[in-house]
């Protein structure tokens, strides 16, 4: 694919799925694709992104403020189509 359209790289992508069976739900995803629930009015985020950002966060590095402006918020270390294996969670 890559050669035929003369990209730099070969396209990659995230991904979130969920199935919801017998009063339960499953879900798995890759990079920074999300899943909520809606409970009591609320929304509620159930997956983490898989992002150098979030990490960075997670370690302290950086404070949550800045999780919209910070130079790395669009850097994703797992996706579908990277050289490495995703890692589903």
């Amino acid at each position: 694919y890559r050669t035929i359209n003369n990209l730099p790289e070969t396209p990659r992508t995230t991904i979130v799925a969920c199935l919801i069976q017998n009063g339960y739900a499953y879900w798995a995803h890759c990079g920074d694709s999300r899943l909520y629930w809606m409970r009591q009015g609320q929304i509620l985020l159930r997956t983490k992104d898989h992002s150098r950002i979030e990490t960075l966060i997670a370690q302290g590095k950086v404070d949550p403020s800045e999780r919209h402006t910070h130079p790395d918020r669009n850097k994703l270390f797992n996706c579908l189509g990277a050289p490495n294996s995703p890692i589903v969670e």
